[in-house]
């Protein structure tokens, strides 16, 4: 009790309010830990998250440049799915090799197909497609985005759908690099 009478009456207000904060952490600490811990639901069958394969989304994947794989389980031959290549793709890039009426024809890296090689792409413009520049201070809406590319461009192409594996598309945005 003596070691108490040596700090001031401030000293002890300052340790009593750093008690406080340092339990009152702890404890919502603790809260939101316990409610994060709930809302992991369980395994479904015991054997670990399921995987899935492009065919069961709703968003199809194209079949270029597909890389297949034997399932171990079931014998059956299908899609190349990694953390690397995912199953659904929006984006790529490519340089402008011919600019059409209604879309352009693109030398694409090969970033949506799980080969990685470079292909041949068709990139359908629509009219809510959107032609950003490459300070990306200024946009054009539809085919007046057409305009403004000329070939020997890159690019980098959203679709509007998955595009894995996919030589023609509907482009969501097109951002001049």
């Amino acid at each position: 009790m003596r070691y108490l009478n040596t700090f001031s009456k401030r000293e002890k207000i300052i340790v009593l309010i750093l008690i406080a904060v340092i339990g009152f952490s702890i404890i919502t600490f603790s809260y939101l830990l316990n409610l994060a811990k709930k809302e992991v639901p369980p395994p479904i069958s015991g054997e670990g998250p399921e995987i899935i394969s492009p065919q069961q989304l709703e968003l199809e994947a194209g079949e270029v440049g597909e890389i297949l794989v034997k399932d171990e389980k079931t014998g059956e031959e299908g899609p190349l799915i990694s953390s690397i290549f995912p199953p659904i793709i929006f984006n790529t890039t490519g340089i402008i090799e011919e600019i059409k009426e209604d879309r352009l024809i693109v030398k694409g890296s090969g970033s949506n197909f799980a080969d990685g090689l470079p292909r041949t792409l068709t990139v359908i413009f629509t009219s809510e497609t959107f032609t950003i520049n490459k300070g990306k201070n200024l946009q054009w809406k539809g085919f007046s985005g057409l305009k403004q590319l000329k070939p020997e461009m890159e690019i980098l192409i959203d679709g509007l759908e998955n595009i894995r594996g996919k030589t023609e598309f509907k482009a969501r945005t097109i951002n001049i690099l």
